[in-house]
């Protein structure tokens, strides 16, 4: 005889091998089974299987650990769907995880676990932006589980993490940049920072710019790859960051002429290495022909800075610069946005906030012409 139960709560029965057998639908559709020696038994752990449900837990799911599903993930999901730098930071935020709510049943981790592991993290002097990038990675995660079917919905949704201090972005502003390029005319980074500060290129990008990506004729560059740092292998070149971060960016008159110069510069030091050179074609390196270091770059941004009497900056501010002064003029953020290479232009109205009320000030002095006297026509 079968037990009929409201729609959504279960069934109770009886099997032909005398054992009592609990019966439960998921929201998808699909049913858990329960089998028990008696009928009491049976209703004791639909009982327990519903109250799982219903705290958003799946009741039939394998016996998996947190930590077990998130290496899983990593290697299955994102081992060859993304780019080694973007893994290698997934795998950082699974491991910071990992030592509060890596021990749990998949099935059985909540809101309040998630919680406690954003409050230790804080309390161990993790600052909430990296939180943030904990629990993004976290709901990445848990959301494949879901698709899954190893757990009815992501505990994470319901956990809510520290919210950062957006800090202000430093700039230099147009008297500021032009004391910069007269303190380091001449240098070997000059044409580095002219073409940052002009292009909006991210470090990588320019650093793995070869010749053949620049037409000195046409005052153009071509972005199709970056260099970056990768675990193990140290400096190597690889795709752009986006798709719409492979794009070509016109230059100015005094960018070009930068790099002319640049191109003599690195010509000279060529013949100095002699046969220690090794040429990559690339346009910024080191005396050697091989790639420039991040941290190389940064340091001799602060000494030329400090030469300069200016304020201290961190390279990528040098792209921040150029979309501000951009924005500021008046240049319409799609232009900036494809000059950029961001991926939308949500992204760039968002970064540069700051200038927006410039931009709302500027368009109201448009709109007062409206109310000038027409122009006598001749």
């Amino acid at each position: 005889m079968v037990v009929k139960r409201s729609n959504g709560e279960g069934s109770v029965y009886r099997v032909g091998s005398g054992k009592w057998r609990a019966c439960l639908t998921m929201p998808n559709g699909k049913r858990r089974y329960f089998t028990a020696d008696t009928k009491t038994e049976a209703f004791r752990r639909l009982q327990t299987a519903r109250s799982t449900l219903e705290a958003g837990m799946d009741p039939g799911a394998p016996k998996q650990s947190v930590s077990a599903y998130l290496r899983t993930w990593l290697a299955d999901d994102k081992g060859q769907t993304v780019r080694a730098t973007t893994w290698e930071h997934y795998e950082l935020q699974v491991r910071r995880a990992e030592p509060y709510i890596g021990a749990y049943p998949l099935n059985q981790l909540t809101a309040s676990h998630i919680q406690h592991c954003y409050a230790e993290l804080g309390r161990n002097g993790l600052s909430a932006r990296s939180i943030e990038m904990v629990h993004a990675v976290l709901r990445m995660a848990l959301r494949q589980a879901v698709k899954r079917g190893l757990i009815v919905r992501s505990p994470v949704e319901l956990a809510s993490p520290p919210r950062p201090q957006r800090g202000e972005i430093q700039t230099l502003d147009a008297d500021q940049v032009h004391r910069l390029f007269e303190s380091t005319s001449g240098m070997r980074l000059h044409a580095l920072w002219v073409l940052l500060l002009t292009t909006g290129l991210r470090v990588g990008e320019a650093c793995a710019l070869r010749w053949t990506d620049v037409d000195l004729e046409s005052g153009a560059v071509h972005v199709r790859r970056t260099i970056h740092r990768q675990r193990g292998q140290g400096l190597v070149l690889g795709q752009p960051k986006t798709s719409r971060s492979r794009r070509t960016v016109l230059l100015p008159r005094g960018t070009i002429t930068a790099l002319h110069e640049h191109q003599a510069y690195q010509g000279r030091e060529r013949l100095v290495a002699g046969s220690l050179y090794q040429d990559g074609d690339l346009v910024f390196c080191t005396a050697t022909g091989t790639p420039l270091e991040a941290s190389t770059i940064g340091k001799m941004l602060h000494r030329h800075l400090r030469a300069a009497g200016l304020p201290q900056l961190r390279v990528h501010d040098l792209r921040h610069t150029a979309a501000t002064y951009l924005l500021s003029l008046g240049t319409h953020p799609n232009i900036v946005q494809n000059m950029l290479g961001h991926s939308t232009i949500t992204l760039t109205l968002n970064t540069y906030s700051h200038v927006t009320p410039a931009l709302h000030v500027e368009a109201t002095r448009h709109m007062e012409r409206l109310f000038e006297p027409p122009r006598s026509k001749k």
